[in-house]
């Protein structure tokens, strides 16, 4: 009996609620310019030499979503400011671009992210520690559903120590 099939029905349950409510997160905290990072957000199951791991991903620069930016910290690339831009429609013109780009850059640099003033894009009141939240809304689910998957875990290995020894 593989241990892996008999949870992954669990885990696969455990994955697909923890992925839709951090998109719900993301969502409601005002990140979805393209859709790119939220669509992005997905689960995999990994098989370890002693257990299992449920690993929740989305895109690399959703860490600074997550966990926001401190005032005089790099400075956020000018190209990658203007097409957000772009994408948003806050300009058009090239001079215009560059020269909001600019402005966004130097307030982040001088407040750090999530800025005061982009508080106005997010329904919850958040802008950052979507993870963080939906890990803390889903405590007791999480808690029920690890606690099945390690019983079934358990069983099965159980099981399969049993059927070893009447072999032998």
């Amino acid at each position: 009996m593989n241990r892996l099939s008999e949870v992954l029905p669990n885990l696969n349950e455990l994955g697909e609620s923890l992925t839709a409510a951090i998109v719900n997160e993301m969502t409601q905290q005002g990140h979805r310019a393209t859709g790119a990072m939220v669509e992005s957000v997905h689960f995999k199951v990994v098989q370890l030499l002693g257990g299992v791991e449920l690993q929740v991903l989305y895109m690399d620069y959703g860490r600074y979503v997550e966990l926001g930016r401190r005032a005089g910290a790099k400075r956020i690339p000018l190209d990658i400011l203007m097409n957000w831009i772009r994408i948003k429609q806050i300009a058009v013109e090239y001079k215009e671009v560059k020269r909001v780009a600019f402005l966004i850059q130097r307030k982040i640099f001088q407040e750090g992210s999530p800025t005061r003033g982009s508080f106005a894009f997010s329904n919850n009141g958040r802008r950052k520690e979507f993870q963080l939240q939906v890990l803390s809304d889903n405590t007791d689910f999480i808690k029920e559903k690890a606690a099945e998957i390690m019983i079934e875990w358990f069983n099965v290995g159980v099981e399969g120590m049993v059927s070893e020894l009447k072999r032998a």
